[in-house]
């Protein structure tokens, strides 16, 4: 039972059938009026419709009086903490609901803002269901960059080719390629031509058309370097890729690659490089944009010969196919002498 606030007329120094000022007065003027009535019904003599009027008067007060004193001395007080429980009940079982509610959001508030706060020191700023949405805000970016821009994908197409890709980007990065004493630096890490076959048959189950994903990126280096870039800003990474990605000095994209599918279809999320709140920036660049990591390959030139010596390479002639099979060699001789 919810406890009750004392009325002032229910303090513990009152009596049980203690009254308030209000009905004393009450029954006073009426006892007054009985009294009044009565006496004057008894001492009057003529008329005689005047006496019977008064004690018709007194008849009808006297109970009336008698009534209220024994009410307001046995029954007042019960009844007014039986009805005022009574509602009190009826509100709060009716409130109950609602603040069970209202408590319920307040803590779904209170872990929401420490999640976000979580992600907010780790630099996280913004997510976006599909790569494409977030290409507003690269624009804004590639406009913006004074110091260095990079990027790291298969191939990139489906960035800035206009036939899959964002038209605006492809402007906006062959205008800044194409700028006179370019002073910002860009970095193009591409997936080595040896390990599309990795990748190819992966796509394949989401990608009805014909594509040979070593084709894309030979035709991505070519676009790039007519669009302004240098050979030695086109470098080719000896792995299958894992994260699309774009850095500039203040943030980054990532964009994982699910295993079946393109990454220009999956989820992507922006991180900051604010001093304190940047340990996701920093990790992915130091670990993931490996441009001048010995695991990539420079661009020697701008010609189709460069690009042809990248693309007659093979795992066979980067020693990869060798290193691994010696490693499962030792793996095999390991598990027999164990």
């Amino acid at each position: 039972m919810q406890k009750l606030v004392p009325h002032p007329s229910d303090s513990p120094g009152r009596a049980r059938g203690s009254w308030d000022s209000r009905h004393v007065l009450l029954y006073s003027l009426i006892g007054a009026a009985f009294f009044a009535a009565l006496g004057l019904s008894v001492l009057i003599d003529q008329p005689q419709e005047l006496k019977g009027i008064l004690r018709d008067i007194a008849i009808a007060i006297g109970p009336v009086w008698m009534l209220g004193l024994l009410y307001q001395h046995f029954l007042f007080k019960e009844i007014r903490q039986a009805s005022t429980e009574a509602s009190t009940d009826a509100l709060l079982a009716q409130a109950r609901p609602l603040l069970d509610g209202i408590r319920d959001s307040a803590r779904e508030v209170q872990n929401e803002v420490e999640n976000m706060m979580h992600l907010r020191d780790l630099g996280m700023e913004r997510a976006f269901k599909r790569r494409k949405d977030a290409l507003p805000l690269v624009c804004e970016w590639l406009r913006g960059e004074e110091t260095e821009v990079a990027f790291v994908g298969t191939s990139l197409r489906g960035l800035f080719w206009e036939e899959v890709g964002s038209k605006e980007v492809a402007t906006i990065l062959m205008n800044r390629l194409k700028e006179d004493n370019r002073t910002c630096r860009f970095k193009f890490l591409l997936t080595h031509p040896a390990f599309a076959v990795l990748r190819q048959g992966l796509e394949r189950i989401h990608r009805p058309e014909d594509f040979q994903i070593r084709t894309e990126i030979r035709e991505s280096a070519r676009r790039l370097l007519d669009m302004g870039a240098r050979s030695e800003e086109i470098r080719f990474v000896k792995a299958t890729p894992t994260c699309f990605a774009i850095k500039t000095s203040t943030h980054m994209l990532i964009n994982p690659y699910p295993l079946e599918n393109q990454s220009l279809a999956s989820f992507c999320l922006i991180v900051g490089n604010q001093e304190g709140r940047n340990r996701i920036y920093t990790s992915f660049e130091e670990n993931h944009f490996i441009f001048e990591s010995a695991n990539s390959v420079p661009l020697a030139g701008d010609k189709n010969e460069d690009l042809d010596r990248i693309f007659c390479q093979t795992l066979t002639s980067l020693g990869l196919v060798e290193e691994a099979a010696s490693e499962t060699g030792s793996a095999r001789s390991e598990r027999n002498s164990a």
